[in-house]
Protein backbone atom coordinates (compact mmCIF):
# COMPACT_ATOMS: atom_id res chain seq x y z
CA UNK A 1 0.00 0.00 0.00
CA UNK A 2 1.43 3.76 -0.82
CA UNK A 3 2.04 6.10 1.78
CA UNK A 4 -1.50 7.80 1.53
CA UNK A 5 -4.02 7.26 3.91
CA UNK A 6 -6.82 5.33 2.78
CA UNK A 7 -9.64 5.83 5.60
CA UNK A 8 -13.44 4.71 5.80
CA UNK A 9 -15.70 5.38 8.62
CA UNK A 10 -17.37 2.46 10.36
CA UNK A 11 -20.44 3.21 12.34
CA UNK A 12 -21.27 1.02 15.40
CA UNK A 13 -25.27 1.71 14.19
CA UNK A 14 -24.65 -0.19 10.75
CA UNK A 15 -24.52 -3.36 12.49
CA UNK A 16 -28.60 -3.01 12.74
CA UNK A 17 -30.64 -2.21 9.66
CA UNK A 18 -27.69 -1.93 7.17
CA UNK A 19 -26.63 -5.57 8.81
CA UNK A 20 -22.73 -4.06 7.80
CA UNK A 21 -19.91 -5.72 10.55
CA UNK A 22 -16.45 -5.11 10.95
CA UNK A 23 -15.97 -8.48 8.76
CA UNK A 24 -17.72 -6.56 5.44
CA UNK A 25 -14.77 -4.10 5.95
CA UNK A 26 -12.09 -4.74 2.78
CA UNK A 27 -9.29 -4.40 5.78
CA UNK A 28 -6.80 -5.50 2.75
CA UNK A 29 -7.87 -2.16 0.95
CA UNK A 30 -7.79 0.59 3.64
CA UNK A 31 -4.59 1.67 6.75
CA UNK A 32 -6.96 3.82 8.71
CA UNK A 33 -10.35 3.18 10.03
CA UNK A 34 -12.40 5.70 11.96
CA UNK A 35 -14.94 4.45 14.65
CA UNK A 36 -18.05 6.62 14.45
CA UNK A 37 -18.87 8.00 17.24
CA UNK A 38 -18.30 8.27 20.36
CA UNK A 39 -19.81 11.45 22.58
CA UNK A 40 -18.35 14.36 24.76
CA UNK A 41 -20.45 14.57 28.00
CA UNK A 42 -20.68 17.98 29.90
CA UNK A 43 -18.03 16.91 32.17
CA UNK A 44 -15.77 16.61 29.28
CA UNK A 45 -15.63 12.43 29.25
CA UNK A 46 -15.33 11.25 25.96
CA UNK A 47 -18.27 7.92 26.44
CA UNK A 48 -19.12 5.01 23.90
CA UNK A 49 -22.94 5.78 22.36
CA UNK A 50 -23.56 1.66 22.33
CA UNK A 51 -22.20 -0.43 24.60
CA UNK A 52 -23.99 -3.25 23.05
CA UNK A 53 -22.86 -2.54 19.79
CA UNK A 54 -19.35 -1.86 20.74
CA UNK A 55 -18.39 -3.64 23.50
CA UNK A 56 -21.16 -6.66 23.93
CA UNK A 57 -22.37 -8.17 20.50
CA UNK A 58 -21.32 -11.82 20.79
CA UNK A 59 -19.75 -12.81 17.37
CA UNK A 60 -19.56 -15.95 15.79
CA UNK A 61 -16.48 -17.85 17.26
CA UNK A 62 -17.24 -15.86 20.73
CA UNK A 63 -17.51 -17.77 23.61
CA UNK A 64 -20.82 -17.29 26.57
CA UNK A 65 -18.33 -18.75 28.97
CA UNK A 66 -15.28 -17.28 29.20
CA UNK A 67 -14.78 -15.72 32.44
CA UNK A 68 -13.09 -12.35 33.36
CA UNK A 69 -13.59 -8.78 31.76
CA UNK A 70 -13.24 -9.29 28.11
CA UNK A 71 -14.00 -7.60 25.14
CA UNK A 72 -16.64 -8.29 22.33
CA UNK A 73 -18.97 -6.50 20.04
CA UNK A 74 -17.10 -4.25 17.33
CA UNK A 75 -14.09 -3.60 18.98
CA UNK A 76 -13.60 -7.14 19.31
CA UNK A 77 -14.29 -7.30 15.37
CA UNK A 78 -11.93 -4.15 14.76
CA UNK A 79 -8.60 -5.71 16.83
CA UNK A 80 -9.05 -8.95 15.03
CA UNK A 81 -9.01 -7.31 11.58
CA UNK A 82 -6.06 -5.11 12.74
CA UNK A 83 -4.25 -8.74 13.76
CA UNK A 84 -5.07 -10.12 10.18
CA UNK A 85 -3.61 -6.12 8.12
CA UNK A 86 -1.31 -5.78 10.65
CA UNK A 87 -0.93 -1.88 9.39
CA UNK A 88 -4.28 -1.07 9.71
CA UNK A 89 -4.77 1.61 12.50
CA UNK A 90 -8.31 2.38 14.17
CA UNK A 91 -9.40 5.59 15.61
CA UNK A 92 -12.24 6.40 17.69
CA UNK A 93 -14.00 9.35 15.62
CA UNK A 94 -15.82 11.71 18.63
CA UNK A 95 -18.58 13.64 17.98
CA UNK A 96 -20.29 13.89 14.46
CA UNK A 97 -23.26 15.59 12.99
CA UNK A 98 -25.63 14.69 16.19
CA UNK A 99 -22.70 14.69 19.16
CA UNK A 100 -20.78 18.18 18.86
CA UNK A 101 -23.45 20.37 21.17
CA UNK A 102 -21.07 19.54 24.13
CA UNK A 103 -17.75 20.69 22.64
CA UNK A 104 -18.06 24.40 23.13
CA UNK A 105 -18.09 24.48 26.78
CA UNK A 106 -15.61 21.46 26.94
CA UNK A 107 -13.35 23.31 24.77
CA UNK A 108 -13.68 26.58 26.54
CA UNK A 109 -12.31 25.03 30.20
CA UNK A 110 -9.17 23.60 31.12
CA UNK A 111 -11.05 21.13 33.64
CA UNK A 112 -13.10 19.82 31.26
CA UNK A 113 -10.38 19.70 28.13
CA UNK A 114 -8.29 17.86 30.73
CA UNK A 115 -11.19 15.05 31.55
CA UNK A 116 -11.71 14.52 28.15
CA UNK A 117 -7.83 13.93 26.84
CA UNK A 118 -8.20 11.81 30.13
CA UNK A 119 -11.13 10.03 29.08
CA UNK A 120 -9.89 9.61 25.53
CA UNK A 121 -6.58 8.15 26.71
CA UNK A 122 -8.36 5.49 28.62
CA UNK A 123 -10.20 4.65 25.92
CA UNK A 124 -7.83 4.29 23.56
CA UNK A 125 -5.68 2.13 26.11
CA UNK A 126 -8.12 -0.49 26.96
CA UNK A 127 -9.78 -0.84 23.14
CA UNK A 128 -6.53 -0.76 21.67
CA UNK A 129 -7.19 2.19 19.96
CA UNK A 130 -4.50 3.80 17.41
CA UNK A 131 -5.68 7.66 17.63
CA UNK A 132 -8.76 9.95 17.71
CA UNK A 133 -10.52 11.59 15.29
CA UNK A 134 -12.59 15.02 16.81
CA UNK A 135 -14.84 15.91 14.92
CA UNK A 136 -16.30 18.72 16.26
CA UNK A 137 -19.18 19.85 14.09
CA UNK A 138 -18.31 22.36 14.09
CA UNK A 139 -16.81 25.54 16.10
CA UNK A 140 -18.90 28.89 15.14
CA UNK A 141 -17.66 31.48 16.97
CA UNK A 142 -13.68 32.87 16.91
CA UNK A 143 -14.00 31.28 20.73
CA UNK A 144 -15.30 28.52 19.55
CA UNK A 145 -12.00 28.01 17.04
CA UNK A 146 -9.46 29.22 19.55
CA UNK A 147 -10.52 26.95 22.11
CA UNK A 148 -10.21 24.15 19.70
CA UNK A 149 -6.79 24.38 18.55
CA UNK A 150 -6.39 24.45 22.53
CA UNK A 151 -8.47 21.23 22.74
CA UNK A 152 -5.79 19.56 20.12
CA UNK A 153 -3.08 21.07 21.82
CA UNK A 154 -2.85 18.18 24.32
CA UNK A 155 -0.63 15.30 23.76
CA UNK A 156 -2.43 11.96 22.28
CA UNK A 157 -1.23 9.15 20.27
CA UNK A 158 -1.92 9.57 16.56
CA UNK A 159 -4.23 12.04 16.78
CA UNK A 160 -5.83 13.05 13.81
CA UNK A 161 -8.78 16.16 13.12
CA UNK A 162 -9.61 18.45 10.11
CA UNK A 163 -9.96 22.46 11.40
CA UNK A 164 -12.18 24.98 12.06
CA UNK A 165 -14.64 26.45 9.09
CA UNK A 166 -12.51 28.70 7.04
CA UNK A 167 -14.12 31.49 7.55
CA UNK A 168 -14.00 31.16 11.69
CA UNK A 169 -10.18 30.82 11.09
CA UNK A 170 -10.02 33.69 9.32
CA UNK A 171 -10.76 35.80 12.26
CA UNK A 172 -8.18 34.51 15.01
CA UNK A 173 -4.79 35.77 14.83
CA UNK A 174 -2.46 34.10 13.56
CA UNK A 175 -0.74 33.60 16.67
CA UNK A 176 -2.79 31.75 18.17
CA UNK A 177 -1.73 28.60 15.84
CA UNK A 178 1.44 29.13 16.44
CA UNK A 179 1.04 28.77 19.93
CA UNK A 180 -0.16 25.30 19.97
CA UNK A 181 2.11 22.51 18.90
CA UNK A 182 1.59 20.51 16.27
CA UNK A 183 1.06 16.63 17.26
CA UNK A 184 -0.55 15.00 14.36
CA UNK A 185 1.63 11.72 14.19
CA UNK A 186 0.33 8.27 12.23
CA UNK A 187 3.35 7.22 11.22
Amino acid sequence: MSNQVLAAYFVSWGIYARNYHVANVPGDQLNHILYAFADVNEQGGVVLTDKWADLEKHYEGDSWNETGNNLYGNFKQLALLKREQRTLKVSLSIGGWTLSKNFPMVAADPAKRAAFTQTAIKLLDDLGLDGIDIDWEYPQTPDDARHYVLQQARPMPCTMFAGPAADVVDDIAVSTWHDCPPFIDCS
